[in-house]
């Protein structure tokens, strides 16, 4: 009966380390992508040029449920990062060759390659 009530405690303490290592991450939609991208990367991109990246990531993509579109928070973040890599490669250059036009108000468009994918969106940082 000790060994019981030991063995149970002990394999109640385990579970400790391995619930905190899943994190607080959890799963999204495109258009939470898009607006993340929109707070974090001052680039606006449209839906399908998002979801085209997703695929490009994962084939087994659902591309045609859109905006609403569940993607799997590990995906997403891989998404979320390499568009925003992306974007900052991109305004990089365009400063270095002075084709970022000063702050216009309603952003620039400008024209990213993800994973062989070319996502055309609005960049409206300064």
């Amino acid at each position: 009966m000790l060994r019981r009530h030991f063995l149970r405690a002990a394999a109640g303490l385990l579970m400790i380390p391995i619930v905190g290592c899943t994190g607080t991450s959890a799963d999204t939609t495109v258009q939470g992508i898009i607006d993340w991208l929109k707070s974090n990367c001052s680039f606006v991109a449209n839906v399908q040029s998002i979801t085209a990246v997703i695929t490009s990531f994962i084939g087994s993509f659902n591309a045609a449920a859109g905006a609403g579109a569940v993607v799997v928070a590990a995906v997403a973040k891989q998404v979320e990062d390499a568009v925003c890599n992306a974007v900052k490669q991109t305004v990089v250059q365009m400063k270095a060759e002075n084709k970022l036009a000063a702050s216009t108000g309603g952003g620039q468009d400008i024209k990213i390659i993800v994973n062989g994918v070319e996502v055309p969106g609005t960049y409206t940082g300064g």
